[in-house]
């Protein structure tokens, strides 16, 4: 006997199977609308932030009020969790309307294309960590992942490649750039100036960190002609000079190993790096 020619015989269940399927589906379906009709009606609640640090504040506080904020630092002192949860309260309090991420995702190369998928599946190894963190910070009163969900539900959570930013203009946004070391200025150039209305761009890297076939050292520059201008906006102040509307202070929050809360054996090494110029 073939198993075309017996199918309904062998297998009797599985129309019955199918429909539950389909059933179980829609089931989830309707879930999930009454899961994102609750965060509409603000029945979604989740636990403030409480930063661990001075700096980590200052960061969180910041990425709140400014429209671009610079965050160095070594790994492990909390630049990634303090820009996330930033980014959950300004679009859980309905002040922006998308939360945009991005990072040089070049271990070796210089596309993703070669890698398989759509660009967002390519970005997600190299955006995962600070996925993680969004949906930490986000985690809800009774412990789920409904508010985080449904702003990937709604793609008010967006991954974009680098190469896709170029004569892009976001507004209502909070846009987070991770491993700025690793950029070329002409990256910087076009990230930095795509902000629009009553958006945030923060920028996170740690330029003490080498990398022999990434780093340019264009993020170091990059970083540098920001102090120089806050100094002459700073300089402007205190002589009491005219402050053009569009000049601004770009708060820049250096992180030091002192920062360090990821874990002990983080702190250790980082200052054994320090201690032997490693």
């Amino acid at each position: 006997m073939s198993e075309s020619k017996n199918s309904r015989e062998l297998h009797p269940n599985r129309n019955n199977r199918k429909g539950a399927r389909k059933s179980d589906r829609k089931h989830g379906e309707a879930a999930q609308a009454a899961e994102f009709n609750k965060f509409e009606k603000g029945e979604f609640k989740f636990e403030p932030f409480l930063p661990k640090t001075e700096n980590q504040s200052e960061l969180y506080y910041q990425g709140l009020e400014a429209n671009m904020v610079i965050a160095i630092g070594p790994a492990g002192t909390g630049k990634s969790i303090c820009e996330a949860a930033a980014a959950a309260k300004l679009i859980a309090d309905k002040h922006i309307e998308q939360i945009i991420l991005t990072r040089n995702p070049l271990p070796t190369g210089r596309s993703t294309g070669f890698n398989p998928g759509t660009a967002e599946e390519k970005l997600l190894p190299w955006l995962a960590p600070i996925m993680s963190n969004l949906k930490k910070v986000m985690k809800t009163d009774k412990g789920n992942d409904g508010f985080f969900s449904y702003l990937c539900e709604k793609r008010a959570i967006k991954m974009l490649e680098l190469e896709s930013v170029k004569g892009s203009s976001f507004d209502d946004a909070f846009i987070i750039v991770e491993e700025c070391q690793e950029m070329e200025m002409e990256s910087l150039k076009n990230l930095s100036t795509r902000t629009g209305e009553n958006t945030t761009i923060v920028l996170n890297g740690d330029i003490a960190q080498g990398n022999s076939k990434l780093r340019t050292g264009d993020f170091d520059r990059f970083v540098e002609a920001i102090r120089k201008n806050n100094a002459k906006i700073r300089a402007k102040v205190d002589n009491g000079d005219r402050i053009e509307d569009w000049e601004q202070y770009i708060p820049i929050i250096e992180f030091t190993k002192e920062d360090c809360v990821r874990s002990g054996l983080c702190r250790q090494m980082l200052e054994i790096f320090e201690e032997h110029n490693l």
